[in-house]
């Protein structure tokens, strides 16, 4: 056990010191005794010892403020972590990033009056940037790279602007004493890099990576506005492909390039794990993508993965990147043109470019977009949307089927989703706020049925404000993403009552009492007869399209086989 805690907090650690923290100040205890022992036997750090937490925190406060770097506490549980709280409130004021290690009882000592022991995780309210708490020690690869990258995310948030206190509170279950002589396993390390640097000596590590003939940029959804045409320039000097999340509004800016590639989901699921397609750099700007596939290459990625990002919040749930730096993205896009030498290979991008073409040949000729689907009433849609348009996808399925079959379009117009928690609910009144923001152009929603349910008195806020919005209700009587995961191999007399939940929904009476226009489309030709007025005029009504969730599941499967074996076989082989 004590070899397991030692390797979680020896990864913890390594964290600590490859974010830049040179000084700990320690107060003595028995429950931090883990992390006190490897932090003093530590060469790398400068270890105080200070037997009151209060007089500690402002020691450590005033050392931080003359250096300006980021100096630790540790202390043990109970009302030793309490006395570190005037220290935190005058670091919150200041802009100190105080780096706040409380340790803790297991959670089975928890509420239980147990000694020394109380509420410890949000102790210090919002009077710190962020806290969160270790998970007991585990010795899992997965489990000691989190370890590492928690720590090296903390300290990343105590230093960006504006600076300030963060705490962490680690669990600890006896026995305490670790063993100095258990040896780290490798992990990936990180590096980060600030945004002044970026652009005042261009990182040399950046400049390596575009010498790289086998590079990948991932572009996820933006809070602020990114100039896409330097995004796609970079790429094409480099011959890099991009692989764009839906909401980056990349593939429906109007830009034609063919670094852009439209259909990496797909792909991803087919040639993952191809060995020459295995990408030697990845740089990803924005959120996390969407794509399931692609996500679950990333996990098990062992190349260079650089984030761009100015939060300070390395959200990279894949855990492998190791390379952060903290810029906005747009001086960080024009730095790198002025320092991206023209080196393009196409075998490289020319591989991807052939990949994309087939797979969009192949879906093109599947059923699913061929007949009556959700599928095809989404690329309809998306095709078929206004210049200057906007259209709000609704979670679950709608999202998906997006990532799925959206290609650059001619027209140029802007997708908009919540992807925040990815949650059902709100989707009507969001899609209203959006409407409110720019009222004069075409708006539309594709919204599912269950989460139509969820949001519906978003429609009197609409009513009332007047707020034209084209609603496509995708309805197949429940939950149609469930049918697409281990779920859907369950009983019927299961899967149903629970995942499938069918609410036999009446939306034309639903929507006449709102007061909204409704049309009800149940088959192709229907479908193909209503979409240039619908698409033409920007008014409020709800067009429900029924669907059968049993039939897409089988379209869907149906798909994924043959693209399986026309592109292994046309392509890959």
């Amino acid at each position: 056990m004590s070899e397991r805690l030692t390797r979680f907090l020896k990864a913890s650690i390594e964290g600590l010191k490859d974010s830049g923290i040179k000084d700990v100040i320690l107060s003595p205890g028995s429950r931090s005794t883990p992390l006190a022992i490897i932090l003093q036997q530590d060469s790398d750090f400068k270890v105080y010892m200070d037997v009151d937490e209060r007089s500690a925190a402002f020691f450590a406060l005033g050392l931080a403020k003359v250096k300006q770097k980021p100096v630790a506490c540790v202390c043990t549980s109970g009302t030793a972590a309490a006395n570190y709280f005037p220290a935190i409130c005058e670091a919150k004021e200041s802009q100190i990033p105080l780096i706040i290690l409380t340790t803790d009882r297991p959670h089975e000592l928890r509420h239980v009056g147990a000694p020394q022991t109380m509420e410890q995780v949000h102790l210090y309210g919002d009077k710190v940037k962020f806290s969160m708490e270790f998970p007991l020690a585990e010795e899992a690869p997965k489990m000691l790279q989190y370890s590492y990258n928690q720590m090296f995310q903390l300290i990343s948030r105590a230093e960006t602007t504006p600076k300030g206190p963060v705490h962490a509170n680690f669990p600890f279950r006896e026995p305490l004493i670790p063993s100095l002589e258990t040896k780290l396993p490798e992990i990936k390390r990180k590096k980060r890099m600030v945004g002044k640097k970026v652009v005042n000596d261009f990182p040399e590590d950046v400049s390596k990576l575009f010498q790289e003939e086998k590079g990948l940029f991932l572009l996820g959804e933006v809070t602020e506005s990114i100039n896409l045409d330097k995004l796609v320039l970079l790429a094409e000097r480099l011959g890099w492909p991009i692989f764009s999340d839906s909401l980056a509004n990349l593939k429906t800016s109007g830009i034609k390039s063919s670094v852009i590639i439209n259909h990496h989901d797909l792909l991803m699921k087919q040639v993952g794990l191809n060995e020459e397609l295995q990408p030697k750099v990845i740089i990803r700007l924005g959120r996390a993508l969407l794509s399931k596939s692609l996500n679950q290459f990333l996990a098990n990625y062992q190349g260079e993965y650089c984030l761009i990002d100015d939060s300070g919040m390395i959200l990279d749930y894949s855990n492998q990147c190791n390379l952060v730096i903290e810029s906005d993205h747009n001086s960080w896009l024009e730095e790198s043109i002025n320092h991206a030498k023209i080196t393009a290979k196409t075998n490289w991008l020319n591989t991807w470019v052939m990949l994309d073409t087939q797979i969009n040949q192949i879906l093109i000729n599947t059923p699913l977009i061929k007949e009556h689907s959700e599928t095809t009433i989404i690329a309809d849609i998306l095709a078929n949307t206004p210049e200057k348009g906007q259209l709000f996808i609704s979670n679950s399925m709608p999202i998906r089927d997006v990532d799925t079959v959206l290609s650059c379009t001619t027209q140029k117009f802007n997708l908009f989703g919540t992807r925040g928690i990815n949650g059902i609910d709100g989707i009507l009144s969001s899609a209203f706020g959006m409407v409110a923001s720019n009222p004069d152009v075409w708006n539309g929603l594709i919204i599912g049925d269950l989460s139509f349910f969820h949001s519906l008195n978003g429609l009197a806020v609409g009513k009332n404000e007047d707020l034209p919005l084209t609603i496509f209700v995708i309805n197949n009587d429940g939950g149609g993403i469930f049918s697409m995961l281990p779920q859907g191999e369950l009983p019927k007399e299961v899967f149903e009552p629970l995942f499938g939940t069918p609410q036999s929904l009446n939306i034309e009476a639903l929507a006449k009492g709102f007061g909204y226009d409704h049309l009800k489309v149940v088959n192709l030709s229907e479908w193909k007869s209503i979409l240039p007025e619908i698409m033409a005029e920007n008014k409020s009504r709800i067009v429900e399209i029924v669907t059968d969730r049993e039939n897409e599941m089988t379209k869907r499967k149906e798909m994924s086989r043959i693209i399986d074996n026309e592109l292994t076989v046309d392509i890959l082989c």
